[in-house]
């Protein structure tokens, strides 16, 4: 089963100077060679980690075991 990542950052909280730099980031990542789609609306900037990112880039999920303090609040 292929994954689907969506990186979403909240535009009010970043306001104009973290917008910035965000944009500085994504051109960063064109520099090495990294794309993705990207988008904006309802007030977020996304980025879609899916068949859509190339380059020298692997994004790997795992899955781990819960702590015992975890597993003790699931009751």
């Amino acid at each position: 089963m292929e994954q689907y990542i969506n990186v979403s950052f909240d535009l009010e909280k970043l306001g104009d100077e973290g917008l910035a730099a965000l944009f500085e980031i994504e051109q960063k990542f064109l520099e090495i060679g990294v794309s993705f789609d990207t988008g904006a609306g309802f007030g977020r900037r996304d980025w879609e980690w899916d068949f859509s990112l190339k380059g020298p880039i692997k994004i790997t999920l795992l899955e781990r075991e819960k702590s015992i303090e975890e597993k003790d609040s699931d009751h």
